[in-house]
């Protein structure tokens, strides 16, 4: 038998076994090797993809930062949130100033430095690089509107909706040379490399992105928004204790569209130019008016050419000129029309193209509809180019596309009159007054006609009311006028609702008061004939001359209309209450033939022999002795003089006739060079015997002759040669109408909760105390669309009863007259300027889009509180109740058509509800909900 001893070499058996074994150790030492070494590899991967996604999400939490906080960053008044920097193309850390689509220089590096950011870099060292869309760029030349309607214009991965990309470019690829320099493939790979196509992707080499979406965008710019009113509404229920009556929810989109812009041109000009405008292209036409926001002048177009546009005026303002970048807009008549057009060539789906429309340059934005009128359908554009409109979807119409040849129009609140249009009747064949929300009680502007009044009822889709139209010219619709309705007014008890703004340019509905005293010649007065008593004619000028006697005439909310321009312009019109022209109560002292009354003023008012102590009584004024004493006499077998304690009311002749009787008798005067009944005698005026002292009624005229019964003289019957008045064209009752256009000292005060604001010229800086001559400014103007010119400051319409029997008026002459006027009381809800909503906030549209709701306690005249679980609000997914609160709509989810104008469309939960309950909803943001709701109080 064989031994083995230790030290001694094995068989072969014992050598094969050995080998194995030590083959067995070699790859399991390899394996382990390559194990450790891909572990490894795969931590360096990631801690190289964590730390460039640490880098990643802090670029992109700087750039939701800028977004939010913009305005204040770059101090650009009209340019609010949601706006982020172009790129750093040069690589020092810096956005340029400009950059485009159409040049490729929305790619470039990460602008680290504007951001705040100390030079982030992903893991590989490399700076990182970044990607904008076009609407979002915060450059000069971009004028797009940044809202929550607003959408990102690239995609990542099939994602769309993304409003800018962030990139980490990782170690270099195979095929980069990364020498110092600015090629973007030298660092980014596949679609990420170039910005033409607007597409990026997650999957391409080894770049890492992250993306802002719109959706993540505007829930950090919705709250700064929603910030923004929230202190806004709060400090005007602090200085008015209650917040202001919201705006009826009515279609967003159903809007004034203005054009607006800044004057390029030299300063102290009279034209107007505006070379980034196209005049042309807007349709801004002969008799537009045009006014300027910054020096609170009007203008009248005369003439239009493509930037430029001559002018008749300015006036009522600062300066009356214009200087470079002031900001002025212009109501356009025409807009209405060049709204409509015809589908071009190539339209079809959902794709309108009108080669004849800069839809860009008319202000389209995504979120407008568009009308197809051919089909019946509407829808919201989604994508803006200059000829060419992307829409969302179509609902509603027959086919719900559009084809060429097909009529459309861009939504907005103005339209045509169309066949069926009559009187106080407008139809439009075109609208869906349904829809669009209009209700009894929202202005109506004819801008054809220059007339403004109320709807009163709407009796279709297609057809409304009016309750009566004024200050036009014929205050009528007919067809083909063109009309408007201005929206985002404050309804009179309304507590939930959109913001109430005032828009430059918009008429809003308004009481006021005004006095004046305007020192002119009787050359700026109009109205007086021929053959007006000279006393009337005296008195009725005072009485336009100065306020002082009849003291501040007050307009009521129903029946007086401004236009908003700034806090210190007053742009408005409006009509008194018709009132006595002179009513009281009879004095101690008072008899058959004297009439006492120290309350009035009867010099004061005009009151001359002639005129009439009004039924029962039917005396006639003989003598006014004092101002407060006059004798009477009869006119009739009844006549007299109302007692001690009695009421009566005066009747004024405006016009008389003088003559002598020729081959008169008894009750019959004749006077053969008189034709007293085209002159306007009438039954029942008055006719004074002068030489016999006696007065009587006019019982019948018959040409050269008038018949009457005299009392109170010698022997109460004509003769020859007597001399004889007659008294004609009585009123009893007047009423004003102002037509106020100027610029002076603005005040603030509250009423009954309600905020008012006062304007004065010739006052001082509250308004108050005894008025001191200023200059008054000539208005030239009536209404758009007219080429009237020396419009009356103040017209007085006397009345018989019902009848307008005279109109007077004072126009202030070319050049202005010395003077004082103040104007007080006009309501004064939220605007744009210093304390108030931002200067961003209306071109952006953040109104179509912000709804706000408190308790009743809190409207005007409320308790200033609410009791929970009683009558404050209810907010599902609060613990608490709340007094006030405002909500932000925010982009349209999936099920959501905002071309219907319906409220659910916009809103979510409890919070599209229009029921008069005070119950909202306020959750987590999801794919169903992305209402943003911010608590006002407590």
């Amino acid at each position: 038998m064989s031994s083995v001893f230790p030290g001694t070499l094995p068989g072969p058996r014992s050598a094969q076994g050995a080998a194995l074994l030590a083959f067995m150790l070699a790859l399991i030492a390899g394996s382990s090797w390559l194990l450790l070494s891909d572990l490894n590899g795969h931590t360096q991967v990631y801690n190289r993809r964590a730390g460039s996604g640490l880098a990643l999400n802090q670029a992109k939490q700087a750039l939701l930062s800028y977004a939010m906080n913009y305005p204040d960053l770059r101090a650009n008044p009209e340019k609010g949130p949601g706006f982020l920097p172009c790129p750093d193309r040069n690589n020092d850390g810096r956005p340029e100033t400009n950059c485009a689509e159409s040049t490729g220089t929305t790619l470039g590096r990460l602008p680290f430095a504007i951001l705040g950011l100390d030079d982030p870099r992903d893991s590989s060292g490399e700076r990182l690089w970044y990607a904008l869309s076009p609407d979002f760029r915060n450059t000069r030349s971009n004028h797009a509107v940044i809202n929550s309607e607003t959408p990102g214009q690239f995609s990542v991965d099939g994602r769309n909706d993304v409003v800018a990309v962030v990139m980490a470019p990782g170690p270099p690829a195979a095929h980069q040379y990364r020498r110092p320099g600015n090629d973007a493939a030298d660092y980014l790979e596949g679609d990420n490399a170039s910005v033409a196509d607007g597409r990026f992707s997650a999957f391409a080499g080894n770049d890492q992105v992250a993306v802002i979406t719109r959706a993540q965008l505007m829930a950090v710019v919705e709250r700064r928004v929603l910030n923004e009113v929230r202190a806004v509404l709060a400090r005007y229920r602090a200085d008015q204790s209650a917040y202001p009556r919201p705006a009826p929810f009515a279609d967003p989109h159903a809007d004034n569209r203005v054009l607006r812009g800044s004057h390029t041109g030299s300063n102290n000009a009279g034209m107007l130019t505006d070379t980034r405008r196209d005049f042309l292209d807007w349709g801004v036409g002969a008799l537009d008016l045009v006014r300027n926001v910054t020096d609170g002048s009007s203008a009248v177009v005369q003439t239009v050419s493509r930037s430029t546009l001559e002018l008749r005026g300015p006036e009522t303002g600062v300066e009356n000129d214009f200087d470079r970048r002031d900001i002025y807009f212009i109501e356009l008549r025409g807009l209405a029309g060049h709204l409509t057009a015809t589908a071009g060539a190539g339209s079809s789906g959902l794709i309108l193209k009108d080669t004849a429309r800069d839809f860009r340059e008319l202000g389209v934005i995504p979120g407008d509809v568009v009308e197809n009128l051919g089909d019946g359908s509407s829808g919201t554009v989604s994508a803006v180019e200059r000829t060419v409109l992307t829409l969302g979807r179509l609902n509603g119409g027959m086919e719900n596309d559009i084809d060429f040849g097909e009529d459309y129009r861009l939504r907005s609140n103005t339209g045509t009159a169309g066949p069926g249009s009559a009187g106080l009747t407008l139809a439009d064949p075109a609208a869906d007054c349904i829809a669009l929300g209009i209700a009894g009680g929202d202005l109506m502007e004819n801008l054809s006609d220059g007339s403004i009044g109320r709807v009163g009822n709407v009796a279709g889709p297609t057809i409304l009311t009016v309750n009566a139209l004024r200050f036009g010219r014929d205050n009528k619709f007919r067809e083909n006028d063109v009309y408007r309705l201005p929206r985002y007014n404050a309804g009179n008890n309304t507590r939930k609702g959109l913001l109430p703004v005032h828009e430059p340019g918009k008429v809003f509905p308004t009481g006021f008061n005004v006095e004046w005293r305007v020192n002119v010649d009787n050359r700026a007065i109009t109205g007086i004939a021929p053959d007006t008593h000279p006393g009337y004619a005296a008195a009725v000028t005072r009485s336009l001359m100065s306020s002082a006697d009849a003291g501040a005439i007050r307009v009521n909310p129903e029946d007086g209309y401004c236009a908003w321009l700034n806090v210190r312009v007053v742009d408005c019109i409006g009509i008194s209450e018709t009132a006595p022209i002179l009513e009281g109560v009879a004095a101690s002292g008072s008899s058959a033939t004297v009439l006492n009354d120290a309350a009035v003023d009867f010099i004061s008012a005009g009151i001359k022999p002639g005129d009439l102590v009004d039924e029962p009584y039917m005396a006639v004024v003989s003598r006014v002795a004092s101002s407060a004493r006059m004798n009477v006499a009869q006119v009739t077998a009844a006549s007299r003089s109302p007692a001690p304690g009695e009421n009566y009311q005066m009747r004024l002749a405006t016009r008389l006739l003088s003559g002598a009787a020729g081959a008169s008798t008894g009750d019959r005067l004749e006077d053969p060079g008189m034709d007293f009944g085209p002159a306007g005698v009438r039954q029942g005026d008055v006719v004074e015997n002068v030489t016999d002292g006696s007065f009587g009624l006019v019982a019948r005229v018959n040409g050269s002759t008038v018949e009457t019964t005299l009392y109170g003289g010698r022997d109460n019957s004509f003769r020859a040669g007597d001399e004889y008045n007659v008294y004609y064209g009585y009123v009893n009752r007047r009423r004003y109408r102002f037509n106020l256009g100027y610029q002076g000292e603005p005040v603030t005060r509250s009423s009954g909760g309600a905020r008012r604001r006062d304007v004065c010229l010739g006052y001082g800086t509250d308004c108050r105390g005894a008025p001191t001559p200023a200059r008054l400014p000539y208005r030239g103007r009536a209404a758009a669309g007219t080429a009237v010119s020396g419009t009356p400051l103040v017209l007085i319409e006397d009345l018989d009863d019902a009848d307008v029997v005279t109109r007077t008026g004072l126009t202030i002459p070319p050049g202005g007259a010395a003077g004082s006027i103040r104007t007080t009381g006009m309501d004064y809800y939220l605007a744009e300027g210093s304390g108030e909503l931002p200067s961003w906030f209306i071109k952006n549209k953040w109104h179509h889009l912000v709804y706000i709701a408190y308790g009743a306690g809190f409207a005007p005249g409320g308790s200033g509180h609410c009791t929970a679980g009683a009558d404050c609000l209810v907010v599902q997914g609060r613990t608490d109740d709340a007094e006030a609160l405002v909500v932000s709509a925010g982009m349209a989810l999936a099920d959501q058509d905002r071309s219907t104008g319906s409220i659910t469309d916009y809103f979510e939960g409890e919070n599209a509800s229009l029921a008069g309950d005070d119950v909202f909803t306020a959750a987590d943001i999801t794919e169903t909900f992305n209402d943003q709701v911010v608590i006002i109080a407590p």
